[in-house]
């Protein structure tokens, strides 16, 4: 659905390795954190994962939402991409979940953040935004094969 040219970019993101103590022998794990999408455009990097989520967030509530676990990989590919943004002059400007909305627009609802990762102050982190995106036109484009290369496309 998005734009295949990211795939390449799963090998940035280290792999778990793995020790056996009575042997020495070290394994590297055949899989590692897997990003629904990262897109480029100039110098500028942002991070994207797909969650399918009827989220509830308004001034009284907060519903149907990721969880902790969610929140702390979302934080982990930030991580994972800091030093190649680095190496390459470039910016990680946006961290956000894409969840789908019955809105026919696109709906820059709100952010998580989590305090523990703001105690590290030498890597700074964004709050990860919550983008809802209109559901039939996600799905129209995935059935029909089309690879989004930025939201602009949706947006017109």
């Amino acid at each position: 659905m998005f734009d295949k040219q990211s795939i390449i970019l799963s090998d940035v993101i280290e792999k778990p390795k793995w020790k056996h103590y009575a042997s020495k022998t070290k394994h590297s794990a055949s899989k590692t954190l897997i990003l629904d999408i990262i897109s480029i455009n100039e110098d500028m990097i942002s991070i994207y994962d797909a969650k399918y989520y009827k989220i509830i967030l308004n001034e009284k509530d907060i519903k149907n939402y990721p969880g902790v676990g969610d929140v702390t990989k979302q934080y982990l590919y930030e991580l994972a991409y800091k030093e190649f943004a680095s190496e390459n002059n470039l910016k990680i400007i946006t961290n956000a979940f894409l969840m789908p909305t019955e809105s026919n627009e696109i709906i820059r609802l709100g952010n998580v953040s989590m305090e523990l990762f703001d105690l590290h102050r030498s890597v700074e982190l964004n709050d990860i935004e919550i983008i809802l995106l209109p559901h039939v036109i996600i799905y129209d484009y995935y059935l029909s094969d089309y690879h989004i290369k930025d939201f602009t496309e949706i947006e017109n």
